[in-house]
């Protein structure tokens, strides 16, 4: 969320642009977490196989959405997300994984939605969540900025010296 507001008060992109650089920046930083969090076993792997398939088909139908929506709209929805908390209960697994990746294709951080849905209403760890939002993100990440650099919205302009 954070690299989102700075590409685009810093750095000067447009709104769609801020969200889908903000991906190419988290991808590699998540491999490599991911792979940390592999190594202390703290990746509940039954929780990711659930997860994981809908984050990564949310993702591409969140890259797609943001082609669709205007600046306005995509930046009152990413207002939204930042005051908003959701929780749900039960065998919401998958579907959390899929409204995550809808989120993370967004470029609008699907774990501000995974993790708490995780930790509170389906009481998997802290550590453990991290692990899978982490490892699941990777490969939505890659399918939604697949989407967005084929629709020219990944720019560095301005961000390097």
């Amino acid at each position: 969320m954070i690299a989102v507001a700075a590409l685009e008060g810093l750095c000067g992109l447009s709104e769609k642009e801020s969200h889908a650089t903000a991906l190419a920046i988290m991808l590699p930083l998540t491999g490599v977490s991911s792979v940390v969090y592999a190594m202390q076993g703290a990746i509940p792997w039954g929780t990711l196989a659930f997860v994981a398939p809908g984050l990564a088909i949310g993702s591409l139908v969140g890259a797609r959405l943001t082609g669709k929506l205007s600046d306005r709209t995509l930046c009152r929805l990413f207002g939204t997300l930042m005051l908003v908390d959701a929780s749900v209960n039960g065998l919401w697994y998958a579907l959390s994984g899929l409204a995550a990746g809808v989120l993370a294709g967004m470029g609008m951080g699907g774990g501000t939605l995974l993790i708490p849905l995780l930790t509170l209403a389906l009481g998997v760890g802290q550590q453990e969540a991290q692990g899978v939002n982490m490892l699941a993100f990777l490969p939505g990440a890659i399918l939604a900025l697949w989407v967005h650099k084929r629709a020219g919205r990944v720019s560095f302009k301005g961000c390097w010296p």
